[in-house]
């Protein structure tokens, strides 16, 4: 902790990502952006990086949930019918699939409410308490009320993983930050299916845009915290 300014900086690991003020945001870990079967995978994105990924992820959501840290399953949401689809929106879109191999012809509908490919993917447990945030753009907190929510828990840290590294993953951790949350985000715990593009995003959050760290290191930091807890509760 430094001072600065009159005002008390966290800049440790475990100041930082202390369970009793951080939350873990699990960011569009659903079949239709993750999964073989998905609708991105039909269009030529690759999914191999999500393959390792899952289980990692899986295991840092089971050190949070011991931890007591808040848990948040954000899912990327498109409502039937171009609903929530904005013209500026449906570019994008557009732009997007142009990207992979092979896009489709057909609508590029994608995490319809009540389609499996909504769904997150196997290999993730969520559990009873953990809360989900529906979101129809990029960013976790745009159009949604999870800055609302993060506020009512006491919440100062934001640790993303998930897909796409950079995309969904980057606009929620500048997000983030301009709402005056400490960025983290899970090295090992973030993916994309553009190897290059997830470099170069991992490139500019290293830089300066959070605090990157190995997701080992942030169960470390849990683990101990719940050591400390114990040993003075003694």
């Amino acid at each position: 902790m430094i001072e600065l300014y009159g005002k008390q900086v966290m800049t440790t690991l475990p100041e930082i990502a202390a369970p009793e003020h951080s939350a873990l945001l699990v960011i569009d870990m659903q079949n239709d952006l993750c999964s073989d079967d998905g609708v991105f995978a039909k269009q030529g994105a690759d999914m191999t990086s999500y393959h390792g990924m899952i289980p990692r992820l899986d295991a840092l959501i089971g050190s949070a949930r011991e931890a007591g840290v808040l848990i948040v399953f954000v899912q990327a949401t498109t409502l039937p019918g171009g609903e929530s689809r904005s013209p500026a929106q449906i570019l994008f879109e557009l732009r997007m699939r142009e990207s992979y191999a092979h896009p489709l012809d057909e609508p590029f509908d994608f995490c319809i409410p009540g389609t499996w490919g909504h769904e997150i993917v196997d290999g993730l447990g969520r559990g009873p308490d953990d809360l989900t945030v529906l979101k129809h753009r990029s960013s976790a907190f745009q159009g949604t009320n999870l800055d609302l929510v993060l506020r009512s828990n006491g919440i100062k840290t934001v640790v993303a993983t998930g897909c796409t590294t950079e995309g969904c993953v980057d606009s929620t951790i500048r997000e983030a930050g301009f709402l005056d949350y400490y960025p983290v985000a899970a090295r090992d715990c973030v993916a994309s299916d553009n190897p290059p593009l997830h470099d170069a995003a991992m490139v500019i959050l290293e830089a300066y845009r959070a605090v990157v760290v190995d997701s080992g290191e942030l169960t470390g930091v849990w683990a101990g915290a719940g050591d400390r807890a114990a040993a003075e509760t003694r």
